[in-house]
């Protein structure tokens, strides 16, 4: 998900050690985006597997989100699909 944000936003990465940083900073520190990927990564707090795999499905939700313009329609029905299923699980 990283990558498609940094594509998505021109991102040009000076190093792999600044990556995640420079998408961070494009996105917002304090975005929700950044915010799960980071617990979804585990960078941020302690968190137990559950927690980070929740963030990573509630990172899922907000890339899929940002990226909704560039999707063709088929492409759009699965993403609101994957979508449907994420929040019915709840």
């Amino acid at each position: 998900m990283m990558v498609a944000m940094a594509v998505w936003h021109g991102v040009l990465v000076h190093s792999g050690n600044t990556y995640a940083a420079q998408v961070w900073e494009t996105m917002g520190h304090d975005s929700d985006w950044s915010h799960w990927h980071r617990l979804a990564a585990g960078v941020e707090g302690t968190s137990t597997l559950q927690e980070r795999s929740q963030a990573a499905l509630s990172l899922y939700l907000v890339t899929a989100q940002n990226i909704e313009p560039l999707l063709s329609e088929e492409a759009l029905e699965v993403m609101r699909e994957v979508r449907r299923q994420i929040q019915a699980a709840g």
